[in-house]
């Protein structure tokens, strides 16, 4: 990833962002498949003898990426589920079952390339106009007699202009592998894919899930994870085969009790009861606890740039109103065109340092949802329900 071009402020501190997409919550309303996935997450800890031997296929729940609220992206991950079951049909690919999945390693492949797109393409009309500004400023500077420039600003604007130059280019070579990434995934012609995403692309609003970062997570989310899944089942397929005399069975789902919560989170395995536990019941709990310590450094990763995020979001507000105060006094005739230049340059690094901050914050959502199969949106969602709920 592209970062900034200027260094700045530390980016650990501020509010965390508050909860949007009033819209979309719809579609995470009760009765909604969400809630059929959040009810099954929480029978996932219940100790029980033995999983029933053929189970129903569940529903499955709302696409995470319907958190962005966008309905290119959400387009664009129809076309390629349409394409994908297009070529199981003509047997180009091979499949273990009947159904194409509800997620494939190419869904966050895709929500990651569009969000950079999007984001790539304000940093460039942002970069731009500051390349523009400094430009500017440099020619005010250098016009003024000897010795009334100062030569350390010529010099720190010359930096500037320099790291822009660089920079831009870079950035469209990004933008353009981003659009690629997305064209080898969806199979849409490179042509036609521009004119699709032409309105996004045009849309300076940056792209933002509608939830804030939760603190903590239920422990059963990681039990959709295909690692966890599997060894599930060879346990499973071991009690009926030992016939569970003097067996645990409950042993594997205890691991899935309690929170995943970044500030406590747990540095070892815990210790099985049994006095010699089955291979299979060893691997099912160490595979759960390192699935919620990777899901716990996913969460915490979220937490600091959601932090980050609302802190810059405010430090941007305060540029704007020095800008507008320099405005005033340059209308006034108390503050020069270079003061007014110099102060719209620095608003215009923290919008390019906040829209980089807002990939990450999209990524940071993509590797925790990938991570739990989905089931990170749903729990945090019915989280932020329940605490909406709970307000007097």
């Amino acid at each position: 990833m592209n970062r900034l071009i200027e260094p700045g402020l530390p980016l650990r501190a501020g509010a965390k962002a508050g909860v949007c997409g009033v819209a979309l919550a719809a579609c995470f309303a009760a009765g909604a498949p969400l809630q059929a996935a959040t009810a099954r997450g929480a029978e996932a800890h219940v100790p029980r003898a033995i999983a029933p031997p053929d189970p129903a296929p569940s529903p499955q729940p709302v696409p995470w990426w319907l958190g962005f609220g966008d309905s290119t992206l959400n387009l664009l991950e129809q076309i390629a589920r349409d394409r994908r079951q297009a070529q199981r049909a003509a047997g180009l690919e091979t499949a273990t079952s009947g159904t194409v999945p509800a997620v494939s390693d190419a869904d966050p492949l895709i929500v990651q390339a569009y969000v950079q797109a999007r984001v790539l393409s304000i940093r460039l009309a942002t970069l731009r106009a500051l390349d523009r500004a400094c430009e500017q400023e440099l020619a005010l500077l250098r016009a003024l007699p000897e010795g009334q420039a100062v030569p350390s600003s010529v010099e720190v604007l010359s930096e500037r202009h320099k790291r822009l130059d660089a920079a831009l280019p870079q950035l469209t070579q990004a933008a353009a592998q981003a659009l690629r990434v997305i064209a080898d995934q969806t199979g849409v012609a490179p042509s036609a894919l521009e004119v699709l995403l032409a309105p996004s692309l045009a849309d300076a609003r940056l792209p933002r899930f509608y939830l804030g970062a939760p603190s903590r997570l239920p422990a059963h989310v990681v039990r959709a994870r295909a690692d966890v899944a599997s060894l599930e089942l060879a346990w499973v397929v071991g009690q009926r085969q030992r016939g569970h005399a003097g067996l645990d069975t409950a042993q594997p789902l205890r691991a899935l009790d309690g929170w995943i919560d970044p500030a406590s989170a747990a540095t070892a395995p815990p210790a099985t009861t049994q006095a010699t536990p089955t291979p299979d019941i060893q691997a099912l709990v160490a595979a759960v606890h390192d699935s919620k310590a990777s899901v716990a450094q996913d969460l915490k990763r979220l937490q600091e740039h959601e932090r980050a995020f609302g802190y810059l979001t405010k430090l941007i507000a305060l540029r704007r109103t020095e800008w507008q105060t320099v405005r005033q006094r340059q209308q006034l005739g108390s503050a020069s065109e270079a003061e007014v230049l110099e102060r719209y340059q620095l608003m215009l690094i923290e919008t390019d340092r906040l829209a980089v901050m807002a990939e990450e914050v999209a990524d940071d959502w993509t590797t925790l949802n990938t991570h739990t199969a989905g089931l990170a949106t749903v729990a945090a969602d019915e989280a932020a329900r329940q605490t909406i709920h709970a307000a007097p």
